[in-house]
């Protein structure tokens, strides 16, 4: 693990390179140093070099894919554009909404040398471009057709994306729809299983993108005033300083106190630093429009990844690979303020500034604030039950309780400690209380299951079982605890097939390996 984070914080760390130069080459080196500075110093850009995520690998391809494109701006040759094929198609891979840049490109490359090399040239270069991305994808597309039987150029999530952030229930940041659990394999299969019931067939994982896709404009199109309101509402978060966290909430683990880093992101009155920085590389964007032309290609790239991640619903983690470039326009605009002479422009400026910073801290998901907050503690009770330290797992999930009955896992998350303690009857109780809560935490039937295994109970254990298979079909202790139930009912060609699911998507798990070769042994004495 550590040589991984390393290796990302390396990534992390030559990224703030390619915004020195990638600043250099668009303004000049004051500029350029400031920006590194910031971008050395900026806490999101910071965690995600931290996290096991392909975020870090994505901002070091799109800052090389930008700094080659502006090479090519001031001498444009095929095999830079070749070569920037090849790392546009490597972003793709990890994350195909920079797809919709590709498609600006070549009309970058005619509008931008359309008046100093013949146009034959530019269908060269255009050429070229196409080869260097075809090579990276056409591979996955053709692995997708032939391992996976069906015509999907990258990934198939598209169309269900889409759906979360595009229907009545939307709140254009949260992954939120009607009938889809919120948990991302409630997604996966609620996608599917969804889509199926409704068109009253099997679907391939093409056609069921294609349904959400058709299920999301159905919504845009009968309410479009709805739609207009909700896009408003992307719109400003993808332009406004906080964080808006998917999973974990930087914030909340930022806070520890044992981060010495702790200084640089916080949330009061403003969100810092994004609260700052990005209203003012609005401003400086502004201020930048007067050499349109020379900046089109980092423009194009700001405005084209804004309409990929706001198509969908948006969130720091979606938004953070133009966070580099918003970072350049940011310094950009400070020198520009603090270099102006004439004492009116720079009030003037400075009063935009502040008038910026004052809309760019407006927070539209603070009502969901109480809900992420008791999840966050879910996770860090969830940590701490890993490490087996049963009283921090025990304060962390009651604060998450105390914060929102709503939320589930504070009552899952407690009664597993109380089932690890060997406290059977509190831990069916909590239990059977997150299940009143919501009834698809399928944590909570699983281990509803280990408790009435463990008693005897084992048409009641195998009942909860199925219930945590059908929300889960992929949840291998589920299978483990079925194998085990059917085990001692005598059925040991059942128990043989549940243990052999439970290797498959848990293969880690102690006991299952033994447990299936014996139960095979005694299948085959018994049928001798």
């Amino acid at each position: 693990m550590y040589v991984l984070r390393i290796i990302q914080m390396l990534f992390g760390s030559f990224s703030c390179v390619l915004i020195y130069l990638t600043g250099n080459r668009i303004f000049n080196s004051k500029v350029a140093l400031l920006s590194s500075i910031f971008a050395c110093l900026y806490a999101p850009l910071i965690y995600f070099d931290l996290e096991f995520l392909d975020t870090f690998f994505i901002i070091f391809m799109d800052l090389l894919l930008i700094y080659l494109l502006l090479f090519a701006q001031k001498k444009p040759s095929p095999s830079i554009l070749f070569f920037s094929g090849i790392i546009l198609g490597l972003s793709a891979i990890a994350r195909p909404n920079i797809l919709l840049f590709a498609i600006f490109v070549p009309l970058w490359l005619i509008f931008y040398f359309r008046k100093e090399v013949s146009l034959k040239k530019i269908f060269t270069f255009i050429l070229f471009f196409a080869i260097g991305l075809l090579l990276v994808v056409l591979p996955v597309t053709l692995v997708n057709y032939f391992a996976g039987k069906d015509s999907v150029l990258i990934s198939w999530q598209g169309g269900i994306n889409f759906y979360l952030g595009n229907n009545p229930q939307a709140s254009g940041y949260k992954a939120v729809a009607p009938g889809i659990r919120t948990t991302w394999y409630g997604i996966y299969y609620d996608g599917i299983n969804l889509a199926e019931k409704l068109s009253g067939r099997k679907l391939k994982l093409s056609e069921t993108s294609d349904f959400w896709f058709k299920q999301g404009f159905d919504f845009i199109f009968r309410e479009p005033f709805a739609a207009l309101k909700l896009y408003a509402k992307k719109i400003t978060l993808f332009l406004g300083g906080y964080e808006i966290s998917e999973n974990p909430n930087i914030y909340f683990f930022w806070s520890d106190t044992r981060n010495l880093l702790k200084p640089l992101l916080w949330k009061k009155l403003i969100s810092f630093p994004g609260g700052i920085l990005l209203p003012l590389a609005w401003l400086g964007i502004l201020l930048a429009l007067k050499e349109w032309k020379k900046l089109s290609l980092v423009l194009g790239f700001i405005f084209t990844y804004m309409v990929s991640v706001i198509l969908f619903f948006v969130n720091t983690r979606f938004r953070i690979p133009v966070i580099p470039f918003l970072l350049i326009f940011s310094a950009f605009a400070i020198f520009k303020i603090f270099e102006q002479k004439e004492i009116r422009k720079k009030i003037t400026l400075i009063f935009i500034s502040i008038l910026f910073i004052i809309l760019g801290n407006i927070d539209l998901t603070s009502q969901m604030a109480p809900v992420y907050e008791a999840q966050f503690h879910y996770i860090l009770g969830n940590a701490y039950l890993k490490e087996n330290s049963f009283q921090k797992a025990e304060d962390e999930f009651t604060k998450s309780i105390q914060i929102s009955e709503e939320q589930p896992r504070g009552f899952t998350g407690l009664g597993v400690v109380r089932y690890m303690q060997g406290n059977y009857p509190e831990a069916e109780s909590l239990l059977k209380k997150a299940l009143q809560v919501d009834s698809t935490e399928v944590f909570a039937y699983r281990y509803l299951g280990d408790i009435y295994a463990r008693r005897g109970e084992y048409l009641k254990a195998l009942q909860e079982y199925q219930m945590a298979l059908a929300l889960n079909p992929e949840y291998g202790e589920a299978y483990f605890g079925a194998g085990y139930v059917y085990a001692n009912l005598g059925e040991l060609k059942k128990a043989v097939e549940m243990w052999e699911k439970s290797l498959v998507y848990s293969p880690d798990l102690p006991g299952t390996r033994q447990n299936l070769e014996r139960a095979r042994r005694l299948l085959k004495e018994s049928e001798k």
